[in-house]
């Protein structure tokens, strides 16, 4: 009998190692395929992308040899009409020194003007979240240095504690919008009267303290997904603009001077598209130590740094 029970075991572990036997060969199969499979993928991809390139390097050749033509044409059909009218104008006597005097100064004027109205067609907008805090000065400071106006969307708690803050920005020139009180999306967000409560106490507190009734708004962590369409017309009806932005520095996370690359290739990205930057900062020590370099960025690129306006049209988040 025992000697039954140890052949029955002894064959148990025999099927058992068999089973195992097969499971890994199987295994390793399903691995070359698997293998197999992504480097065909690859190989598909690398032959789409290449495909791709050599597409885009054709119709490149295609558009500059276009491009030349239609210059030539140009060319010669301008020649044509220099010459045109050179034989059909009448010969004019040479200006003399008070008409050049005249002209130069024309010239001069149109230049400056010129120069002017290029200076002015890049617009940044600066817009400072969270605020005011114990570094509000300082920021005041830097921005005052570079002539740069800006927009404060500030939390009413902190309205309250930095009452002076709150009156140098608007003395300073720079817009006052409502950031709201508890910065708390499962407050915020709670219903249409929720949202609008919270805005009026921010205003109220602004207003207190200014005189000056704030109506630009921005909702916490920006207004998608959290303001529905209704909510968005409720606070339109009481008066309200409702902003966003269009370059996250994301200087809540990145507290080191990655923030200001992070905002300025977004930055190059919209100046590609002829759109202004509205740029998302927020109000603390660790952002204010690298906000010179982001503002040298903006100067030096011949942004004009303006603030926001009741009488523009709000950006926001789809």
């Amino acid at each position: 009998m025992r000697s039954k029970k140890k052949l029955f075991k002894q064959s148990e572990k025999v099927v058992i190692l068999l089973f195992l036997m097969v499971a890994c060969v199987l295994s390793v199969q399903v691995l070359f395929l698997y293998f197999d499979k992504q480097a065909e993928v690859r190989a598909t991809s690398e032959k789409h992308y290449e495909q791709v390139a050599a597409e885009n390097i054709d119709r490149e050749k295609a558009d500059k040899e276009q491009a030349k033509q239609l210059d030539v044409k140009e060319k010669a059909v301008q020649s044509k009409s220099d010459k045109s009218s050179e034989q059909n104008s009448p010969t004019k006597a040479p200006p003399n020194d008070s008409q050049n005097a005249v002209k130069k100064s024309d010239e001069n004027d149109t230049t400056e003007k010129t120069k002017a109205q290029t200076k002015h067609e890049k617009v940044a907008y600066l817009t400072i979240d969270d605020g005011p805090s114990d570094v509000e000065d300082e920021i005041l400071d830097l921005l005052a240095k570079y002539d740069a106006k800006a927009t404060f969307f500030m939390l009413e708690p902190n309205i309250r504690k930095y009452p002076d803050a709150v009156k140098r920005i608007v003395e300073d020139g720079h817009a006052v919008g409502l950031h709201g009180v508890s910065h708390n999306a499962e407050k915020f967000y709670r219903s249409e009267q929720s949202v609008l409560q919270e805005m009026n106490q921010t205003q109220k507190a602004v207003e207190k303290i200014t005189g000056v009734r704030a109506t630009l708004i921005r909702t916490p962590f920006g207004s998608s997904p959290g303001m529905t369409p209704q909510y968005k017309q409720a606070v339109k009806n009481k008066g309200y603009q409702l902003w966003d932005w269009n370059v996250d520095s994301r200087d809540w996370k990145d507290t080191n001077r990655r923030f200001v690359q992070n905002s300025i290739s977004q930055i190059e990205k919209l100046a590609s598209r002829g759109e202004d930057p509205i740029i998302l900062i927020h109000s603390k020590r660790t952002t204010l130590n690298h906000l010179s370099e982001l503002l040298d960025y903006l100067k030096g690129q011949d942004y004009v740094l303006e603030a926001l306006d009741e009488t523009m049209e709000p950006h926001q988040l789809q």
